[in-house]
């Protein structure tokens, strides 16, 4: 079988493996570490990036050779004494089993199939630092010894979770100069690690542009006094893939961003299922694209499909299938058009057809609306009694939490009416998680001890926008940047299809209502209040004899009475329903004939939208 074609990383991380195991082949005697590097480079010269030192000051080379020999000796393909390392006879096999094979995938395979072990239900998964722990990269010895640990240099050898109030109480006297917040923060990372991480947990950590997955097996507890790292808290940790870790680069969303947040100790309990992938990442019959040997498409997130429901939109498919990948793209969108070109019935519509209707919330903005109505602010509660404040998640955190649950299932936000907010006071820093799905920010409401937010990938939001309400050209250029803008309209050639594709269903043979629409639309100079078909896709308007007048005289003209309002137009001698069947009735004598231009020279063309 043809190996797979890697990525320049990967061949060279097989390239110098093969080398490593080839040198304690030819090794007559077991080799000290400093002496297995030195022949490692003397068979494969090293790279820029290889020689360049890290923060300990050690080549980054080295650090990787060492990472590689701690895992060999996991799986029993190295061994090691006080003398030295060694090939053992089963690495001996493994060589010659494999003479072309690209070790680094090989052996990652051998280690996962030793190392996988089943799910708790209670499993939890946390993010713990060790690159830079009192300025020294600690990470090498968490692999090659098996523990993880936190710095705790003021905390008392004694501390363990069966006495946690002296924890507290150690932290509030080794920080008594610092403010609350910061021994908040420092006492919640020593809970975490000493309380709520718990044997079976998965711990992440990173270390020269790779992401280490480690299982907790035991208690916490303290390493000796004289042990020279700067880390003395420790757990012990099984190590599941050292031999072959995650480049950061190649790590599912939305592990980047979450990666990325405040403190030495972090919860990623919600993103659980997508740090367990990292154990089957490289699978013997998956290639690097994602596909697997068979031609199936790997296991990801739920693409947006359209279901066969678009016939009661009356548009064109394949303008909703180029919206659809639009959305799924941008994630955000704006459907933005005169009044009554079915905005808000479009975006309802597509929601639910492209998940359940329990998956779509729809909110609707207003002058008032703002930040803490929208996302979470504080909102008065009654405890015990008393009137007290509490932050309270609003529409879009709830359904942030819920997409969160669920990543592979669409969630959509509909917000009606979007341009009519303070669009910076509602959204706040969420500005930047709209157009960085992959990073996480500290939130308004967040303290110390809070968990920076991101948005979750299958979280999807359709906003519309009454260009006859607000001019499109006031909404500021971040908010034009985040969302990808789609018109709707009347001159669209997708939305001037819409009314008669209704009339051809409910009354077939009646064009009048397309002919007074288009009329009425050509007299109307300003696009932005062009009027839209949705207004006559009301059978009662068709039923009662007079329903066509009442449309003009209740919805139309006092649309355009305020739009023309102080400009001295006779609106109703312009736009009256008697003034536009004139103009479209058919000329005498002439079957099918156009309808003549209106005698009105002030009227002028359409300008383009």
């Amino acid at each position: 079988m043809t190996e797979p074609t890697h990525p320049p990383d990967k061949v060279r991380r097989g390239l110098l493996l093969r080398a490593l195991l080839e040198v304690l082949r030819d090794a007559e005697t077991p080799l000290p570490r400093k002496e297995v590097y030195a022949r490692v480079r003397d068979r494969v010269s090293f790279t820029e990036r290889e020689k360049s030192l890290n923060a300990s000051g050690n080549p980054r080379g080295d650090l990787l050779l060492g990472f590689r020999l701690g895992g060999l000796g996991r799986v029993g393909l190295v061994a090691r004494t006080t003398a030295g390392f060694s090939l053992t006879d089963a690495g001996r096999e493994f060589l010659v089993k494999h003479p072309d094979a690209n070790l680094d995938r090989v052996l990652g395979q051998l280690y996962r199939a030793k190392t996988k072990v089943l799910q708790p239900a209670t499993r939890r998964a946390w993010l713990v630092r060790g690159s830079s722990v009192g300025g020294i990269n600690v990470v090498p010895n968490w692999l090659e010894d098996g523990f993880v640990s936190l710095r705790a240099q003021r905390l008392p050898p004694t501390a363990t979770a069966a006495d946690w109030s002296e924890v507290v109480a150690a932290v509030d006297t080794a920080y008594a100069s610092r403010g609350v917040a910061y021994r908040r923060r420092k006492a919640t990372e020593y809970e975490r690690f000493l309380r709520l991480m718990a044997v079976d947990d998965l711990v992440l950590t990173t270390a020269e542009g790779e992401v280490y997955l480690g299982r907790v097996t035991g208690e916490p507890y303290w390493a000796a006094a004289e042990d020279p790292l700067p880390a003395r808290l420790r757990r012990p940790l099984e190590w599941l893939n050292e031999t072959a870790p995650t480049p950061f680069a190649e790590l599912p969303e939305p592990l980047p961003g979450r990666l990325a947040a405040s403190g030495d100790i972090v919860d990623l309990s919600t993103d659980l299922a997508v740090v367990e992938s990292l154990l089957d990442a490289g699978d013997e019959g998956e290639t690097d694209d994602g596909e697997s040997s068979d031609g199936e498409v790997a296991p990801k997130p739920s693409d947006l499909r359209l279901p066969e429901v678009t016939t009661e939109l009356f548009l064109d498919r394949a303008w909703l299938e180029r919206l659809v990948r639009l959305l799924w793209r941008r994630k955000q969108v704006i459907l933005y058009g005169p009044p009554g070109t079915g905005k808000t019935f479009i975006a309802q519509k597509l929601a639910r057809a492209l998940t359940d209707s329990g998956n779509v919330r729809l909110v609707q903005f207003h002058p008032s609306y703002a930040y803490e109505d929208f996302f979470e602010g504080y909102r008065p509660v009654t405890r015990d009694g008393h009137v007290v404040f509490e932050v309270k998640a609003g529409p879009l955190r709830r359904l942030a939490e819920d997409a969160a649950d669920a990543p592979a299932t669409p969630f959509v936000l509909i917000v009606d009416e979007i341009n009519r907010a303070n669009l910076a006071k509602v959204f706040g820093e969420l500005y930047f998680l709209l157009e960085y799905r992959d990073q996480s920010v500290q939130l308004l409401y967040g303290d110390e001890t809070t968990e920076d937010f991101s948005l979750p990938a299958n979280l999807f939001l359709i906003g519309t926008m009454n260009t006859a309400d607000r001019s499109i050209a006031l909404v500021d250029a971040a908010m034009r940047r985040r969302f990808g803008f789609v018109s709707l309209h009347p001159d669209d050639p997708h939305v001037r299809g819409v009314l008669p594709g209704w009339l051809a269903k409910h009354r077939p043979g009646d064009d009048m209502p397309v002919r007074l629409l288009a009329e009425l639309n050509r007299r109307i100079v300003d696009p932005d209040f062009r009027i839209g078909p949705s207004y006559l896709m009301r059978p009662w308007v068709y039923d009662d004899p007079d329903g066509l007048a009442e449309v003009w005289e209740t919805d139309l003209l006092p649309l355009l009475v305020e739009h023309h309002a102080g400009d001295g137009i006779d609106v109703r001698a312009r736009y009256g329903l008697p003034a536009l069947r004139k103009a479209v009735a058919p000329v005498a004598g002439a079957e099918g004939a156009e309808p003549p231009e209106p005698a009105d020279a002030a009227v002028g063309e359409p300008t383009e939208s």
